[in-house]
């Protein structure tokens, strides 16, 4: 038999998202109305979707020309699964389209800073979106974007 872990259920999610992906009329004046995308987006997929939320999860709702993207920029405890005790709060904006010019990854399993021919390495073929302080396994390891600039973007190098 498996031992099967307990999955946290999470306290809280701060959720943003990509404003170019999202209806025009959920735009106001120039600022995303976040009480209206709660309720036309958020809170029906959360109620029929279980998932693990963790920091830097890109995820989308809908199809097509209706998918709107989001990405969790942070949760406490670090992972877990939404409840309906979870506090969501959703009311930031962000670009998956900007690129970064610099990216610093360290290992989190007693490997070194990794310089910077080994990051364009290791990132090479690949496109993630990512943030600073954001943990992502490559290649069977786990890292840590120790810094990027700006502070979340696109890496796309081929």
């Amino acid at each position: 038999y498996k031992t099967l872990k307990v999955v946290p259920e999470l306290e809280t999610t701060i959720i943003s998202i990509d404003r170019r992906s999202l209806p025009s009329d959920f735009i106001i004046d120039g600022d995303v109305d976040y009480r209206r995308v709660m309720k036309n987006f958020l809170l029906p997929f959360l109620q029929v979707q279980t998932r693990l939320f963790m920091p830097g999860l890109l995820f989308h709702i809908g199809t097509g020309a209706q998918r709107v993207h989001f990405k969790v920029f942070g949760c406490f405890p670090a992972f877990g699964r939404m409840s309906k005790r979870t506090i969501i709060k959703c009311f930031d904006s962000f670009d998956r389209s900007q690129q970064l010019a610099e990216v610093s990854l360290v290992g989190l399993s007693r490997l070194p800073l990794l310089n910077e021919r080994e990051t364009k390495d290791l990132l090479r073929n690949k496109r993630l979106h990512l943030t600073k302080d954001q943990v992502l396994r490559l290649d069977g390891r786990l890292y840590r974007v120790l810094n990027c600039f700006p502070s979340e973007g696109v890496v796309q190098d081929t």
